[in-house]
């Protein structure tokens, strides 16, 4: 207000009655991921000059990516029902993308099979009238955009623009003294300007009608449509740098984090652990080795501010030699004893050679040595390493300040800090003693936006993975215990809520002496994934719990598709034998992958049983001699049905 700036919240019918045009300005955080790359592919691919704006809009790499709908991380088209939509059109123009945008949206959605046929297909195409041929060719007859709507109203009924566009108001909000008067004019217009006789130019009146409900601005969807374009064309031809900005914008939110570092495997690339003499302050490429290096900033307890300071240090002076000097060099100020710990813990400084527990163990003591060598210095009394060389003094120590009489960090510790501080497990995964079994037998391993589902529909799926952030509660219904807890797969995190039948039994429950509801526990969920319309989200609702352990009683039957060759042979053999020394209900199937990737079954396997636990199932999938497997499981159990007694 002192500026002269004024804002208001008022709302948008009354302010346009006013004379007044109300403005939304969104502000998107794709922006802010492209321009990052763009600075990452100048610097790390020396191309000073490389501008996304200038480049053209046809590159083939970009459509194939599309295509094959590998878009998480693209703008508008991640989700599972837009890849569906990618794979099914077939895009080869951008104009595609801003019809794809306009289109995938609750209402035109019905008008999509339309689009597709209409594409492939030349002779499905229809018009309600032959002067809208020019008006919706583009878009295969549907009328997709709301301005195709108004430049119907002007081909067929001598519309003006601004008539146009209030013609396109009236239908949009369904207002029906508008609609009876626009109805009118436009039918007399059709007369004037066609010669177009009332019963067809009402027909097509309702035909504009129809799409002016749900028709979207293109100069929206086109805008949009950019963005896509230029995201998937970063991820095309520059997936290293695309990636590392995705990363970049999504620090602090551990969840995506771990989605997007799933996808950054999926990808073929490494994720490179934090490291104080290679780290920047966000992450970074590291291109030669199809690798992305995480960012000290996006450390949990460090900071962008603390990480800054470490970069600046090592610009500055060289490379940090060991754990010791680091400390000495680093300013108190800038870190403190929490930030040295969250660095070690999330390994930091793995490339000492010290353990971290060490590190860690050693934190206090390495800062009481330098800040007393800081403080002689300042007194100018100098010290020991002062008087000794400087080959001496460097010899002198390391080795003599770090504490090593504790046992070394155990993988499990390792594994729960760089979950805790990096958002995801790095170096390793718990659930890896699985061997693969536990994605198996599990039939959801997503976000639901992540796949198509019928929202209409209630599904019952298996979620397997590690149970966290266990919250009890009460209703205020009917004053019973629920609770809500999030179950962790290798790449992703999903919120559950278990209601007061399956949350009492489930209390009961063990894994061994562990009770297994309890945050850390090994688990597989069954449970309902249905659609909330009123919250515009779906919503996980779990009925019966057990531990993962259990996963091989699941398995129904096994493939090992084997590769040609020689290890074939030692291969089928050691699995005979297995089949012979343990029995059980799982059938056992061996096949040949053929040149066309088919896979032939061999009759001479047919019928073995037997029963894998995770280590040996590991064993025999990861054999040089096979090349996949296929794991059939038992499905999910149904909720029980609930029961009412007579009313009173």
């Amino acid at each position: 207000m002192q500026d002269g700036d004024l804002t208001t919240q008022y709302a948008k019918d009354p302010v346009e009655k006013l004379g007044l045009l109300k403005m939304d300005f969104l502000g998107l955080k794709t922006l802010t991921v492209i321009d990052d790359a763009q600075k990452l592919v100048r610097k790390h691919r020396q191309r000073p000059d490389f501008n996304i704006e200038k480049l053209g809009i046809d590159d083939p790499a970009t459509f194939a990516l599309l295509n094959e709908a590998k878009t998480i991380g693209v703008f508008q088209l991640e989700s599972g029902g837009m890849q569906s939509l990618c794979r099914q059109f077939g895009i080869s123009f951008i104009d595609e993308i801003v019809a794809l945008i306009a289109l995938y949206r609750p209402g035109p959605m019905q008008f999509i099979p339309d689009y597709i046929k209409g594409k492939k297909d030349p002779t499905y195409v229809k018009y309600a009238h032959p002067l809208l041929e020019k008006v919706a060719k583009e878009t295969y007859g549907i009328l997709v955009y709301q301005e195709q709507v108004m430049e119907a109203a002007r081909v067929i009924a001598g519309y003006t623009l601004g008539g146009a566009d209030m013609l396109r108001r009236a239908m949009g909000k369904k207002i029906r003294e508008d609609m009876e008067k626009q109805r009118d004019i436009f039918v007399a217009g059709a007369k004037a300007t066609n010669g177009i006789e009332k019963k067809k130019a009402e027909e097509i009146f309702a035909t504009l009608e129809k799409f002016a409900e749900y028709g979207f601005n293109k100069s929206h969807s086109a805008a949009y449509a950019i963005l896509s374009y230029r995201t998937a064309y970063l991820k095309a031809n520059y997936p290293v740098e695309f990636m590392s900005a995705i990363l970049t914008s999504e620090q602090g939110n551990a969840d995506k984090l771990a989605e997007f570092v799933a996808e950054v495997e999926a990808l073929g690339m490494k994720m490179l652990g934090p490291d104080v003499n290679q780290s920047d302050t966000d992450f970074t490429p590291v291109a030669k080795d199809n690798a992305i290096r995480f960012g000290l900033g996006a450390i949990k307890g460090v900071g962008e501010m603390a990480a800054r300071a470490i970069v600046a240090e090592r610009e500055q002076a060289g490379p940090f030699k060991d754990f010791g000097d680091f400390v000495g060099r680093m300013s108190e100020a800038d870190l403190n004893a929490r930030t040295l710990d969250c660095l070690a813990r999330a390994g930091a400084f793995d490339f000492t050679g010290e353990n971290r527990r060490h590190l860690v163990d050693s934190i206090e003591s390495v800062r009481r040595h330098f800040s007393s060598e800081r403080k002689e210095r300042e007194r100018g009394q100098g010290n020991l390493f002062d008087l000794l060389g400087a080959e001496d003094a460097g010899a002198a120590r390391p080795s003599d300040l770090i504490l090593r009489k504790s046992e070394p960090m155990p993988k499990l510790e390792m594994l729960n800090n760089e979950k805790q501080l990096l958002g995801f497990y790095l170096s390793g995964h718990p659930l890896a003693d699985y061997h693969g079994l536990d994605e198996a037998v599990a039939t959801f391993a997503t976000t639901p936006d992540r796949i198509e589902l019928d929202r209409k529909e209630r599904h019952t799926v298996r979620i397997c993975g590690i149970l966290g952030n266990l919250e009890k509660k009460i209703s205020k219904k009917d004053n019973r215990p629920w609770c809500l807890f999030t179950v962790s797969s290798r790449n992703v995190t999903v919120p559950v809520s278990m209601f007061s039948e399956a949350f009492d039994a489930a209390l009961a429950l063990r894994d061994g002496d562990q009770p297994l509801l309890a945050d850390g526990a090994h688990v597989m969920v069954d449970a309902r994934l249905s659609y909330r319309e009123e919250r515009g989200e779906w919503s996980i609702s779990a009925h019966a719990l057990q531990p993962l352990r259990g996963a091989p009683s699941l398995v129904k039957k096994v493939l090992f598709a084997l590769k040609p060759g020689p290890d074939a042979g030692p291969f089928m053999e050691r699995l005979v034998a297995h089949t012979r020394k343990v029995d059980g209900p799982t059938l056992v199937q061996v096949g040949f992958l053929q040149p066309d990737g088919r896979v032939l079954v061999a009759e001479a396997a047919r019928g073995m049983t037997t029963r894998f636990d995770p280590a040996t199932y590991g064993t025999f999938a990861r054999d040089p001699a096979c090349a996949g497997t296929q794991v059939e499981a038992g499905p999910p159990s149904q909720p029980a049905q609930r029961r009412y007694g007579p009313r009173g």
